[in-house]
């Protein structure tokens, strides 16, 4: 048996406890805010995935704690200076808030299982401490489950040419996509500034229909984050180091505009269409999608139909079936 516990302090203290038995793994899971026990058994996953991930949640913490700071340092400025403790105080969170942030940018590898269904079973931050153990564990479901694949960001893709390749970019995500088609699946591999993760899909998964539509890039969710993240690691800094503060309060005035100025051009943009083309599951869910342009329209299409000639095509009859 292979025990393992994760710990996340900036999810509601959430503590993750999984032992891995000969036949089976039993999972808990334990917060502030929520609790759960389950089991699954090996002979269910489909696919273990590992993947880089920046602490997010720490990043949110540290990002809300910035905000409180500064808007606290810039309401009751008069009345903080007037007190040295409370001004040492608003300092001292400002820089942890900082410190938190950036170290949130810091990526750990993270162990995903995931059933037939790509439903996540459970997921393992991986670490110096534990990395035997999670090796231990990954075996154990490999040697008890017949159709597991491994896939890892550290090297995703097979040595094997791939019938296709396809790149594209999202650039709400800052994120760039690399999809590889070979002979039966689609193996992609996502890297940004958050995360390097890896996903593949069968074509055995797909019912051959296809989903053709157009989307608008959602810029202003983060374009905000950017300006008010932005707007308080200034406002915060001139606020708690500089006793000036109210002289320089109509420069800060100015940025602020120009921040808020940058969003709403944002979400104008955010009205820009692309043109999406993707493929249905067996489930009747789009499964796998990308997006699509003048210059690259052809080959997608290309593409799809090489796809399609792979794929079995499923009768609504067969459908429901799947479903139910």
């Amino acid at each position: 048996m292979v025990k393992l516990s994760s710990f996340f302090p900036f999810s509601s203290f959430l503590r993750i406890t999984q032992e891995f038995h000969e036949k089976k793994a039993f999972v808990k899971m334990k917060s502030l805010t929520y609790e759960r026990e389950f089991e699954f058994e090996y002979k269910d996953v489909g696919e273990i995935s590992e993947s880089l991930f920046a602490q997010h949640n720490q990043m949110t913490f540290g990002a809300a704690l910035l905000a409180l700071v500064a808007a606290t340092l810039t309401v009751g400025n008069c009345l903080i200076y007037t007190y040295p403790v409370l001004l040492r105080i608003g300092q001292v969170l400002y820089g942890c808030g900082v410190l938190l942030w950036i170290t949130g940018f810091r990526k750990s590898w993270h162990v995903q299982i995931a059933d037939k269904n790509d439903t996540i079973l459970t997921y393992i931050e991986e670490n110096r401490q534990n990395r035997g153990l999670v090796r231990q564990a990954i075996e154990t479901i490999k040697s008890n489950s017949e159709n597991a694949k491994e896939v890892s960001a550290a090297n995703p893709f097979p040595e094997e040419k791939p019938a296709f390749e396809h790149i594209y970019y999202e650039p709400a995500e800052l994120r760039k996509t690399i999809d590889r088609f070979y002979e039966n699946e689609i193996i992609g591999f996502q890297q940004g500034i958050g995360a390097q993760s890896v996903y593949l899909i069968k074509y055995s998964q797909l019912n051959g229909n296809i989903y053709r539509g157009k989307s608008g890039s959602d810029l202003l969710g983060p374009t905000l984050t950017t300006v008010i993240l932005v707007m308080s690691i200034v406002v915060g800094f001139v606020a708690g180091f500089s006793p000036a503060f109210q002289d320089l309060s109509l420069d800060l005035g100015y940025f602020v505009i120009v921040l808020f100025a940058l969003g709403f051009i944002a979400w104008l943009l955010g009205f820009i269409k692309r043109e999406m083309i993707g493929l249905y599951g067996k489930n009747g869910n789009v499964t796998y999608w990308t997006y699509v342009n003048s210059s690259n329209k052809e080959k997608v299409e290309e593409i799809i139909r090489f796809i399609q000639s792979r794929v079995t095509p499923v009768t609504n009859h067969e459908l429901l079936k799947e479903q139910v």
